[in-house]
């Protein structure tokens, strides 16, 4: 049986770190390249799990990691954040390998802290030179900021083909062809997610592995170590540029083909981790919420589901169901307002956020809905109040009428409450699929349909008589949040919104036998016909209310 690899968070000081562990055993800690996260290598950890612990941190400002607290970071600051990840789990002394930025990183750290590493492995050291990296400096980083006619993501897009075409991408020279094969639309997705992740936060993390001037030192480092050079790889000429190497550290080329690198890495551990060196697994501890919200993992079987909690957990525990298609980080600050009087757990949906799907594989209501009564079932309740945001209010039925021995008391905001014929028209064409094609289409495609659905309803008939008179936010940054929880969703994207408009929500509160209390904004597209539907169901209290929090709290919970 395969081993799961576990994510999880840890708090420095007021600084999240998000790193994933999985294993007993010697530890292995693994450091990834820019602008990726740790994600990228667990193909690799996948391959060691049955052997080693292996810890992998996603690096500051990148992948859920938070930023260093700097403009202008060093591998330095870097490495000593590393220190203070290590001591903050409790970390044995580990063999630490990294990739391209990594690898800059791991040998920092050697250098810094050398009783912390057993064996070094460097996979595609950097040795730049002052001239190659000023002009690095200078043009490979622009800002990566949202623009409201989605230019930003046209042009990211492009960047990651040219990234395999040329070295640097900005250079568009002969000189500076690389023979590689363009990947094929599924790996550039994967590259253009790790910048949604990362945002403008790249260019600190990025920018430190070019500024980097000390990587020379390898010289001078006490723990035994490789620099394995991959054949193709773009800074495979760099080996030449090393220094003359002690006895206990060498150079070599691992040779071109799928797997030869962790061929090769497998085989060094197997020869340099002693079998007596201690086993080590993490131990995950909870930690005591207070206000401000924090994120954490629930392990539900094979699953894990990402919440964000906040609130005494000696008050009333208070489910919030975050909206289709988004995540927890888009209820803004409803779970702060709602911890000043309740325990409050905000998870990102089954299949939504950084959710692990549901265990079909794919998305359905009763799977989601399943997943979420697991959730309850752990965290023990017997009593529950819920808040459902937009079209999570698809979720409450099977939730109350799976739970019969939990208490709840539920309502809606904003409830996406439709007739038979508006569901049909919508169930086909609202949401298109999250197909990655090699040009990027399948982006500015989701872009201009989340844009457009803030001025026209539905965003697919930009007529005069759809014009939304009440506009949400049309903040471009606003807009980008939207779009990167709609890609979070992956292929399922499609299939969440086509299960909503196949569920006849009104007939299954209907079926309930308990009441519901709902607030609806008057400025919601729907709230005319949210509100004539809620009014022929006799168990709902509704209430119309402005989008003031406050209020929709008090009509709620008061």
């Amino acid at each position: 049986m395969p081993v799961r690899i576990n994510r999880r968070y840890v708090d420095i000081q007021g600084r999240r770190v998000h790193f994933r562990s999985a294993g007993t055993g010697p530890v292995v800690l693994l450091l990834h390249q820019s602008p990726q996260s740790s994600a990228a290598m667990m193909p690799l950890a996948e391959k060691l799990v049955s052997r080693y612990c292996v810890v992998a941190p996603d690096s500051p400002g990148f992948g859920l990691s938070d930023p260093l607290p700097m403009e202008e970071p060093g591998i330095e600051d870097i490495a000593d954040a590393l220190d203070e990840f290590t001591d903050a789990i409790h970390l044995p002394p580990a063999v630490v390998m990294g990739v391209h930025t990594g690898a800059e990183i791991a040998l920092e750290f050697g250098l810094r802290y050398p009783e912390k590493v057993t064996f070094l492995l460097l996979d595609g050291l950097a040795l730049f030179t002052g001239e190659e990296s000023e002009e690095i400096l200078e043009n490979y980083l622009p800002p990566f900021t949202p623009d409201w006619d989605g230019s930003h993501l046209t042009w990211l897009w492009a960047r990651l083909r040219e990234q395999v075409i040329f070295f640097p991408w900005y250079r568009k020279d002969p000189g500076s062809r690389m023979n590689y094969n363009v990947p094929d639309a599924d790996y550039i997705h994967s590259w253009f997610m790790d910048f949604m992740y990362a945002g403008d936060n790249y260019r600190g993390g990025y920018g430190a592995a070019f500024r980097y001037c000390n990587s020379s030192s390898i010289k001078d480092v006490i723990p035994p170590g490789a620099a394995l050079y991959r054949t193709g790889d773009v800074l495979e000429t760099h080996r030449q540029r090393l220094p003359e190497l002690p006895d206990h550290v060498w150079a070599e080329t691992v040779p071109p083909g799928p797997g030869k690198l962790d061929d090769r890495i497998i085989d060094l551990l197997g020869e340099w981790v002693a079998d007596n060196q201690p086993d080590w697994h993490f131990e995950h501890r909870v930690c005591r919420s207070g206000v401000k919200p924090e994120p954490d993992y629930i392990s539900i079987g094979e699953r894990q589901i990402a919440v964000t909690r906040a609130g005494d957990p000696s008050t009333p525990l208070l489910l919030v169901l975050h909206d289709l298609a988004g995540s927890a980080a888009a209820t803004g600050d409803l779970v702060s307002i709602l911890a000043e009087t309740h325990h409050v757990i905000c998870p990102d949906l089954p299949g939504h956020g950084e959710s692990d799907v549901p265990a079909d594989g794919g998305f359905s209501i009763s799977a989601a809905a399943a997943g979420l009564s697991e959730l309850l079932n752990l965290l023990e309740a017997d009593h529950c109040r819920i808040l459902s945001l937009g079209a999570g209010c698809v979720l409450l039925p099977p939730l109350i009428r799976d739970n019969p021995e939990i208490n709840f008391h539920a309502g809606m905001h904003n409830p996406l409450l439709l007739d038979t014929a508006s569901r049909a028209a919508l169930h086909d064409r609202f949401a298109h699929p999250i197909e990655p094609d090699d040009y990027g289409t399948h982006i500015t495609r989701l872009w201009y349909a989340l844009r457009d659905g803030r001025l026209f309803w539905p965003w697919y008939e930009p007529v005069a008589g759809n014009i939304r008179r009440h506009t949400p936010s049309l903040a471009a940054g606003d807009i980008h949040q939207s779009l990167f929880d709609a890609l979070r969703c992956g292929k399922s994207y499609h299939r969440i919104w086509q299960a909503f408009f196949s569920t006849d929500v009104v007939k299954e509160i209907k079926a309930l036998p308990q009441p519901l209390s709902a607030t609806m904004s008057n400025t919601h597209p729907c709230a005319e016909d949210a509100l004539s539907l809620l009014a022929q169901l006799p168990t709902v209290t509704c209430r119309e209310t402005s989008d003031d929090w406050s209020e929709v709290i008090d009509v709620h919970f008061s």
